[in-house]
């Protein structure tokens, strides 16, 4: 409901009806049901992964406005149609943030047309091992953050200490954010200060919250200078 709320304020940049969500629906497709009859949102996407109870996903579907499509969201995205429409990317993962996560970003902070917006959920419980002591579990949280995302992506000072309930979720905030600011910047690559067609991101939710394990959700919009008072707006 709040990223519902949010997606309203869209109306400011587009019509809502010209915008495409695509999501992970699973067997309930909660998320598609409120933003259909909401947003009214009639071009939605759902990609699923469990490949064996397609059936069962099929069954389940409220509305025949929803299409779905079987298999990993790293094989499944680059191949749908986020460079020529407005998309509102929610990719609800339930696992922690690692390189299948960032290469999901990737393909969309690429390709997104300006207005697109991203939102991401990854579990941000910190690592344990009820193994081993403090001094250990701290360098065996590291240790683990860099298996999952790539020592390059790792905030300069972070250390295993940061690692905790507390910290995770901002580390892995600030790790996304330098990953979608270092696509943005790719893609301006030669065009000037001035250019209206200069892209920009800014991040709009940042919510950390308990269902079950400890979570993470955040997200922004990808705009160019012709829109910055839409933005305001």
């Amino acid at each position: 409901k709040m990223l519902c709320d949010l997606f309203h304020r869209l109306s400011s940049f587009n019509q809502l009806s010209k915008y495409q969500y695509i999501g992970f629906g699973s067997t309930y497709f909660s998320d598609f049901s409120h933003f259909h009859k909401n947003l009214g949102l009639k071009n939605l996407t759902s990609i699923e992964k469990d490949i064996i109870n397609e059936k069962r996903f099929k069954f389940n579907i409220p509305y025949s406005c929803i299409g779905l499509k079987f298999g990993h969201s790293n094989e499944i995205l680059p191949t749908l149609s986020i460079d020529n429409t407005p998309t509102i990317l929610w990719l609800d993962y339930d696992n922690v943030l690692d390189s299948t996560v960032l290469e999901d970003i990737r393909t969309f902070i690429s390709n997104a047309i300006e207005s697109s917006v991203i939102i991401i959920s990854v579990n941000a419980h910190p690592f344990t091992d009820s193994k081993i002591g403090l001094d250990e579990l701290k360098e065996f949280r590291l240790k683990k953050l860099i298996e999952n995302v790539g020592e390059r992506r790792i905030p300069l000072g972070t250390d295993g200490s940061q690692l905790n309930i507390k910290g995770l979720a901002k580390v892995y905030r600030q790790i996304i954010e330098d990953e979608i600011k270092t696509i943005i910047k790719n893609r301006n690559n030669g065009k000037l200060e001035d250019n209206p067609n200069k892209l920009f991101y800014d991040q709009l939710v940042n919510f950390e919250y308990q269902d079950g394990a400890k979570m993470l959700t955040v997200g922004g919009i990808i705009y160019n200078g012709y829109l910055k008072e839409n933005l305001e707006k």
